[in-house]
């Protein structure tokens, strides 16, 4: 087995187009196989078996939490071993990793390529992106802390996610923050942690927010981690101390992929940070939210090999 598709039947696209599963299907011919694990026991299972066949590429129909959710299992199946290519179809509510890497088209349309590259081509276009990993199983290209994940839940309440869904509410942070309203007070979850980064503690102990990536966009245009385009082997690590004004001041910053150079903000680069609080550290990968223990470890995960 040369390619094996893994798709989300919960993903917005898969759930609004029932018939995009098939047509996938019927388009890889004899290169491959389809599987739709409806749990994460079915997925590290899968994962295993893929890992037992040596299988060439995985293609992924869903979105940001499905590609995460898939090198999950696939680096717990792998272990120390090279992952197999990486194959986005972009079928999902967030595709902000195939928007980073430049990836165009519709999921048929890429399938398509895909398959016909795989026929004809010795060797596949790829590129390299590293990862992140936390607390050493959860891998994706994006964590964040505090006001991240205060956007993230009302962002997923009422509604499907859509991108002005996004702005919009952008927009009413920054005029609740200048007047401190309820949505900023409802968004603002400050986070109190000792972190400790490239052998040094920050003396600093509550954040209004920490995000760290391996890839420079995390939407909508905004760029905090461009650091990375020129350290692809490191995380770039920010922490926005105090109250959430140090976030909203630095936006027009971030948009224009510039260093935020303000005092409030620490900004570095780094293979691994340790995140040490009182109480369970509520965190996000890849739009997927968690809630971890006291202690969180950020480490640089497994380089992967995306199809281009």
């Amino acid at each position: 087995m040369r390619l094996a598709l893994i798709t989300n039947p919960l993903s917005r696209r898969n759930r609004r187009d029932p018939t995009l599963a098939q047509d996938l299907v019927s388009q890889m011919g004899d290169l491959g196989a389809a599987f739709a694990p409806t749990s994460f026991s079915a997925l590290d299972t899968l994962a295993q078996t893929l890992a037992a066949t040596d299988v060439e590429v995985v293609s992924i129909s869903g979105g940001d939490g499905t590609s995460h959710s898939v090198l999950s299992a696939l680096h717990k199946a792998y272990g120390s071993r090279a992952l197999p290519a990486i194959h986005l179809l972009r079928a999902g509510t967030m595709n902000t990793t195939a928007r980073n890497l430049g990836l165009s088209g519709k999921p048929r349309a890429r399938m398509h390529r895909l398959v016909a590259h795989m026929q004809t081509l010795p060797t596949l276009q790829t590129t390299l992106r590293s990862t992140l990993v936390v607390d050493g199983h959860r891998v994706g290209m994006l964590f964040g802390s505090g006001i991240i994940c205060g956007f993230l839940s009302v962002y997923y309440e009422g509604g499907e996610p859509t991108p002005w869904k996004a702005i919009r509410l952008l927009a009413q942070m920054g005029s609740s923050a200048i007047i401190r309203g309820p949505l900023m007070r409802r968004v603002f979850q400050p986070v109190e942690v000792t972190v400790r980064s490239n052998n040094q503690t920050w003396t600093e102990r509550q954040f209004s927010a920490i995000a760290a990536g391996t890839l420079p966009d995390i939407g909508l245009g905004f760029r905090p981690f461009a650091q990375t385009e020129q350290h692809r082997e490191q995380i770039q690590l920010l922490g926005f101390c105090g109250a959430p004004w140090t976030v909203v001041a630095a936006l027009p910053k971030i948009r224009l992929a510039r260093p935020i150079d303000r005092t409030d903000v620490h900004d570095v680069l780094t293979q691994s940070a340790h995140f040490t609080s009182e109480n369970p550290i509520s965190y996000m990968v890849d739009g997927d939210l968690y809630v971890g223990g006291n202690t969180l470890r950020l480490t640089t995960g497994p380089t992967v090999r995306f199809v281009i």
